[in-house]
């Protein structure tokens, strides 16, 4: 009675166990067809994205002002186990101080903020913040909370609802990120930063900079306008730094700096 007890319960236990598999691999591939639609659909906003702000900014190509930025940003990628070839980073002709993260793992650098910048690790400050975006899937997570993964699906498919997308955009232009991901993203750059051996004062001078030049800031200045207040986010992050106690990072070259800005400059 008691063998025959046995065998009805491994048989009721492996079918139990053939039902709860047979689920698992079908949520598993419910699940990696939706992320594989949503990988789509992030690469085709940021191909539109993209062409909409080319449209409306002219791209600087000029060979030695990508090289320079290489040059400084190749560490801040390898020490921190980032793929380079898996981000694109463009400059573009504007007086907005701005940047900002695109889906589809871009990066727009716009030449009013580069100018703004006065020393290499204000700028690597700014490009490792928008990488932590990046890196992050912020903008993604912010697209999908502010306008809805199902209306961003639609806008893309069969005739492009052209009117959205521009107003998607403006959206991701305008940097409203929510202060815990503005928070993760300033701790990650401070990370990045620190793992390159670039100061990471850099960007906290940058925050104060703003925060003394700009009681009112002007609508040009996007990229800080918008994000949580500078001084608040330079305290916090001094305080990091504080903790840090004494630590070595590298000098830049202030030369091959000033060449890259007077370039930058040259309309």
């Amino acid at each position: 009675m008691f063998k025959k007890f046995l065998i009805h319960f491994f048989i009721f236990l492996a079918i139990v166990a053939l039902i709860w598999f047979g689920l698992s691999r079908l949520n598993f591939k419910k699940a990696t067809r939706i992320d594989h639609r949503i990988e789509q659909l992030e690469e085709k906003l940021g191909d539109i994205f993209l062409k909409i702000f080319k449209q409306q900014h002219q791209e600087i190509k000029d060979p030695e002002i990508h090289e320079y930025l290489e040059s400084v940003l190749e560490d801040l990628f390898s020490k921190n186990q980032i793929d380079r070839t898996s981000i694109d980073i463009y400059v573009l002709r504007s007086s907005m101080v701005n940047a900002f993260a695109l889906p589809g793992r871009n990066i727009l650098l716009l030449s009013g903020l580069v100018e703004f910048t006065e020393t290499p690790e204000e700028l690597i400050g700014v490009i490792a913040h928008e990488i932590a975006h990046v890196e992050s899937d912020h903008v993604m997570r912010k697209l999908s909370r502010e306008v809805g993964i199902a209306v961003l699906f639609t806008a893309v498919t069969g005739n492009y609802n052209m009117e959205l997308l521009r107003e998607v955009a403006k959206l991701i232009a305008s940097n409203t990120y929510s202060r815990t991901l503005e928070n993760e993203a300033d701790l990650l750059a401070i990370e990045y930063m620190i793992n390159a051996g670039y100061n990471p004062r850099g960007l906290v001078d940058l925050f104060n900079r703003f925060a003394d030049k700009f009681d009112i800031l002007p609508s040009e200045l996007q990229w800080i306008s918008t994000h949580p207040a500078s001084v608040d986010r330079a305290e916090r992050l001094e305080e990091i730094i504080e903790e840090m106690g004494t630590v070595s990072f590298k000098k830049p070259d202030m030369e091959k700096w000033n060449q890259f800005k007077n370039k930058l400059e040259v309309r």
